[in-house]
């Protein structure tokens, strides 16, 4: 009776040792992907960041070449103005 208990407690110990294991394995693998998965959360912030900078340069050159093409409309239209001031001048003579 005492070596089937014996035998009984070392099964049931080696039990708990094999589940141990295999359940460490299995957290190991969690880590693993938990680890993997906060680097791609990180490439991807960096991604977004960089995105983010890129855009805010390329709305700076869009208003840049807004307001370069407003001052050449305001141009040409006083030009067309001076153009019609003298033709106007020189109807009248």
């Amino acid at each position: 009776m005492r070596n089937k208990t014996i035998t009984f407690v070392l099964a049931i110990m080696t039990a708990g040792l094999i589940s141990g294991c295999v359940t460490m394995a299995q957290l190991n693998e969690v880590r693993d992907i938990a680890r993997q998965a906060q680097t791609d959360a990180t490439k991807a912030v960096n991604s977004v960041e960089a995105a983010t900078r890129a855009a805010d340069q390329a709305s700076m050159k869009a208003d840049q070449a807004l307001r370069a093409a407003e001052e050449t409309k305001a141009c040409c239209q006083r030009n067309s103005d001076k153009i019609d001031r003298m033709f106007e001048k020189s109807m009248q003579k």
